[in-house]
């Protein structure tokens, strides 16, 4: 079976969002594709609730994996997927239905490695939208490698080049060059785009909005807490400077400070751990080569990455105390800090 589109989404604990999730993948205005929606773990009725809504389904196919998080979801999706092109999405984001004709009419020729959309990012509080604001690229081809490359800092400062759900993918790419996503619950969509770039050739950006991201604030992945979040970071650190080199060693540096403060805010957020188990988690992270590396490179061409490079170099009991304020700050207003990390 040889299809255009296979569209791969993971479901874990998304029971609620099954009925109007697979209507709008059925209303996609298109011919020849396929939906791939693979659970993976989830404690409620998913499974069930999959299994019965997609029976006889000649469109979307229920698949079922063992809990290694969405990374491992996806790469089964790459695995059993039967389109020229891949689209990964989520089950909770609005899906447009004429996705797959826009992307087909961005790359008239069909000679593109990667298409990168604009997009619209929804902060989410109670499931109530609290900020909405789009993301604006503008109608590029990038011929080469090179120009590529020269460009991506700016795609990945701007927020455009991390995720999955706004790029067009090619499948032969990922079978030929055995690109996966790694087992982890946190960066693993940012070391995939890089491992994805190394052989990207022909690459589009693109005007048109086709991705709706919702983010749940208080309880999205990037807040939730993970000890492995930070060597997740630190190999995603490792591998970007590994293949831009010279051209953006300041512009990833300053990024992996922004992901670290992340990281740190989940620590001192979470539940899991005591107060003194905190500290001294923050204090391995704060006291890493890599990180004492990323603070001397930094780019400074915004007044928040200057800030946030000010404050890798305050003595740790400063630094701890600061961080820990930023913590409260993101779980009191996540509106403020989530437009924040978005001008970074």
């Amino acid at each position: 079976m040889s299809l255009n589109y296979s569209i791969v989404i993971p479901v874990h604990n998304a029971e609620r969002f099954l009925a109007n999730l697979i209507k709008q993948l059925h209303d996609i205005e298109y011919q020849s594709y396929e939906c791939l929606l693979i659970e993976n773990g989830s404690t409620d009725d998913t499974w069930e609730t999959l299994v019965k809504l997609t029976a006889n389904d000649e469109v979307c196919r229920a698949f079922q994996v063992p809990p290694h998080g969405p990374g491992a979801a996806r790469n089964y999706g790459i695995e059993h997927a039967h389109g020229k092109y891949l689209l990964f999405l989520d089950a909770d984001d609005p899906i447009q239905s004429d996705i797959l004709l826009q992307y087909d009419q961005i790359a008239l020729q069909n000679d593109d490695d990667l298409i990168i959309s604009s997009f619209q990012f929804d902060t989410m509080r109670e499931n109530k939208v609290v900020v909405s604001q789009k993301y604006q690229l503008t109608d590029h081809v990038f011929t080469n490698q090179s120009d590529f490359f020269d460009n991506l800092y700016d795609l990945m400062n701007r927020q455009f080049a991390y995720v999955i759900w706004n790029k067009r993918y090619r499948l032969d790419l990922l079978i030929d060059h055995q690109i996966r996503f790694p087992d982890f619950f946190s960066c693993e969509d940012r070391i995939f785009n890089i491992r994805y770039f190394k052989y990207c050739q022909r690459v589009y950006t693109t005007s048109k909005v086709l991705a709706i991201y919702r983010y749940d604030a208080a309880h999205g992945l990037t807040t939730r807490y993970d000890p492995d979040k930070f060597s997740t970071f630190k190999q995603w650190y490792q591998e970007a400077i590994d293949l831009l080199g010279d051209r953006a060693t300041a512009g990833i540096s300053a990024l992996y400070l922004k992901g670290l403060t992340s990281t740190i805010f989940s620590i001192i957020r979470t539940k899991k751990i005591d107060r003194k188990h905190k500290k001294a988690e923050v204090k391995l992270v704060y006291f890493d080569k890599s990180v004492r590396h990323a603070q001397q490179q930094a780019i400074t061409d915004s007044k928040i990455k200057t800030l946030t490079k000010l404050l890798y170099a305050f003595p740790f009991p400063i630094f701890y105390l600061a961080v820990s304020t930023g913590s409260f700050l993101e779980y009191r207003l996540p509106a403020v800090i989530e437009k924040l990390k978005r001008n970074y």
